[in-house]
């Protein structure tokens, strides 16, 4: 079956829903169907698959292939139930969730296939090898070049790879959110094969097998999900616990790993991070115990500056090695917040008078008036970064486990802490900024003469069309109105006069 969409007009699979794909037909019947009936099914339709279901509920597919392998091999007897040979994983979608997500959820969660819903009633299935037509768009087989790469050079090939494919999908003006969600697989997976090489490569030069067990953390943009082309390391490495003896050396392991790693994802195309927020650095490198003493130290005794460049370390996440270990973090990370209910107001009022977007200023204030442009300005330090800095704040509040900025917004908008009003304006903001990055780094890719990393986010409104720079006005007072809901909630006042 060839993949296609319903509608010409939808670009696979950046955009458009499930419902508009190509799905192959599917036939549902009840689990006390028989194999004879499931031959005569088979055999009076193009149907490869069959649904069953109890109550309406699907519990199992059974592929015509393996009906026909199994009768080659030891034949069922035709009165035997057909559930004897149904697989039973069964993962549902609706029809108008989005086909990105679809098929991301296929990859991370080695998923072969997902039925398809409409409402309560099933209406096909998709699977992974589906999609394989679309290798120029949907990176299924680079994910399993990744995961197999043999050394750190194979995967700094992937990596331009990699780029290639999110460039491609960018000119067909595939979604930001989306490119990013894209972006994300493939670094997550870069990572991983890179963190499992450098493991195998201490293993064989005799340094031994990891001496605890660890875990790998992305922060910053990498723990939110929202990392482009061009982005640094935010990285920390967290190990279990050990007697106070074996530290030293259970440190000097790690701490060759650290370096290890990061010197390969250099090698890959990710630069190191300027504020040294890498595994390298032995602050974000130790115990579960460091770190707790870490979060705490930051909750209640960090001055402005210290929190301001901290924020990025409460976006941490999962990447590799033991999962538990990041989860009891974010847990003791929580219930810290909990009990020093004045570091909220700390936080707030810190990344608000830090990153405001200069819709304020004098100069956007004539531009309203005269339409006469202001200067350019960074567009990830005064758009990007006030947006995820007021949606972190509510999500730390709440106690919230997601990191990424529009899953955490979703807990917002379900606990009540801002209007659906705001939260759509949020995410329309979110979006565009986000693809005005990605333009911005697209022509920072490819122009001939280079540019800085300072200059690559500069936004000139002189360069924009009007109607994109009417939307970037719009999107910029969208984050002003964040952060004024946000602070008003956790401070119990409106935002100062000097600072608005």
């Amino acid at each position: 079956m060839t993949v296609s969409a319903a509608r010409p007009d939808v670009i696979l699979p950046f955009s458009g829903r499930v419902g508009e794909v190509d799905y192959r037909p599917v036939r549902v019947v009840p689990r006390t169907c028989t194999v004879a009936d499931a031959s005569r099914y088979f055999a009076a339709s193009d149907i490869d698959y069959l649904v069953l279901h109890d109550h309406r509920i699907p519990i199992g597919v059974v592929n015509k292939l393996d009906l026909l392998r199994r009768n080659m091999t030891r034949p069922i007897e035709p009165s035997a139930a057909i559930a004897e040979l149904m697989t039973t994983q069964v993962i549902t979608v609706q029809e108008d969730e989005p086909v990105l997500e679809s098929l991301l959820f296929m990859i991370r969660h080695q998923v072969d296939f997902l039925l398809i819903m409409r409402g309560r009633e099933v209406v096909g299935i998709v699977g992974q090898q589906d999609w394989l037509s679309l290798q120029t768009q949907y990176p299924t087989q680079l994910v399993q070049k990744i995961a197999s790469a043999s050394s750190i050079d194979a995967l700094a090939g992937l990596r331009s790879e990699a780029n290639a494919v999110v460039w491609r999908n960018f000119e067909t003006k595939g979604d930001a959110v989306s490119l990013t969600g894209i972006v994300t697989l493939l670094n997550d997976a870069i990572t991983r094969r890179a963190i499992s090489l450098c493991v195998q490569d201490l293993v064989t030069l005799g340094r031994g097998e990891p001496p605890a067990p660890f875990a790998w953390i992305g922060m910053g943009s990498e723990g939110r999900s929202a990392q482009t082309v061009t982005t640094d390391q935010d990285n920390g490495l967290v190990y279990q616990d050990v007697p106070d003896d074996d530290r030293p050396r259970v440190d000097a392991w790690f701490g060759e790993l650290a370096q290890r790693v990061v010197t390969a994802l250099e090698v890959c195309g990710f630069q190191r991070c300027e504020g040294n927020a890498m595994a390298t650095n032995p602050d974000l490198r130790g115990t579960q115990s460091h770190w707790e003493k870490l979060f705490e130290r930051i909750v209640t005794t960090s001055d402005d500056k210290d929190l301001f460049e901290a924020c990025i370390y409460f976006d941490f996440r999962y990447l590799f090695g033991k999962q538990a270990l990041v989860g009891a973090l974010r847990a003791h990370l929580t219930r810290t917040i909990a009990a020093h209910p004045f570091f909220l107001r700390h936080l707030v009022e810190t990344t608000v008078q830090g990153t405001r977007p200069p819709l304020r200023q004098m100069r956007w204030r004539l531009y309203a008036l005269t339409g006469i442009a202001p200067p350019p300005f960074d567009l990830k330090k005064c758009g990007l970064m006030p947006l995820d800095s007021a949606v972190r704040v509510l999500a730390l509040r709440d106690g919230v486990e997601a990191t990424a900025t529009l899953q955490r917004l979703q807990h917002c908008l379900e606990n009540g802490r801002i209007s659906k009003s705001l939260a759509d304006d949020v995410r329309k903001a979110f979006d565009f900024l986000l693809r005005l990055r990605f333009k911005l780094e697209f022509s920072a890719a490819h122009d001939p003469a280079g540019r800085s990393a300072t200059e690559k986010h500069l936004v000139d409104l002189r360069t924009l069309p009007p109607a994109q720079a009417r939307y970037l006005v719009d999107a910029l007072a969208t984050v002003l109105r964040l952060q004024e809901r946000v602070y008003e909630q956790i401070v119990g006042r409106p935002i100062h006069w000097s600072v608005r």
